[in-house]
């Protein structure tokens, strides 16, 4: 017997609202591409020359959300072009955006991925993506006319280990992601 896989459109929602408070970004339509990246480098030796490692070792992952939005607030999407997060203003460059620091300097913001039919039994794999810190990657497209267009959008999500300058105090553990819907606006998107 088939399964629906096809659960209609996802609601995206970034926490650049006032005191950080999620706010309704857009609808993709065919859902949100979500790529959990490992990394791993290789270590070599004499033993084995120079392709095959001797052992690997196992670095922090991050995550890449990517998709078309159907359906957007341009005065959010506006907000998080603006990589400064209220510095400059969007379309302006300021200096203090140059060599900063994400997550120290507070420039990542909450991701939600949020699909209406996450809890409905006939989507019992269906779970929300809620990403803690994130921001907007290098490529954004978007078309500007008469006509109404897809904003192909690409976010990338880090697990904040951050302690500038120290190793004390550095939790043993950081959230990439989980699955928390708490904070959604009351009311929903229109």
């Amino acid at each position: 017997m088939s399964s629906v896989y096809n659960t209609g459109p996802v609601e995206m929602y970034v926490g650049v609202g006032v005191s950080l408070a999620l706010v309704f970004l857009g609808y993709s339509e065919d859902g949100m591409r979500i790529e959990l990246r490992e990394t791993f480098e290789d270590i070599h030796s004499d033993m084995l020359g120079p392709r095959i490692p001797t052992e690997v070792q196992h670095f922090q992952a991050d995550a890449m959300i990517t998709g078309d939005l159907v359906r957007w607030d341009d005065s959010v999407l506006q907000v998080i072009e603006d990589r400064s997060l209220g510095g400059a203003g969007w379309g302006v460059v300021s200096r203090a955006e140059n060599g900063a620091l994400l997550l120290a300097q507070g420039r990542t913001y909450r991701l939600l991925c949020d699909a209406p039919n996450v809890g409905i039994l006939a989507f019992p794999n269906l779970v929300a993506y809620n990403f803690p810190n994130a921001y907007l990657h290098d490529t954004m497209t978007r078309r500007r006319g008469a006509r109404a267009e897809r904003v192909h959008i690409i976010f990338r999500a880090l697990a904040q280990f951050t302690n500038i300058g120290a190793t004390s105090g550095v939790p043993a553990t950081a959230t990439l992601y989980n699955s928390v819907r708490t904070g959604k606006p009351v009311q929903g998107p229109d």
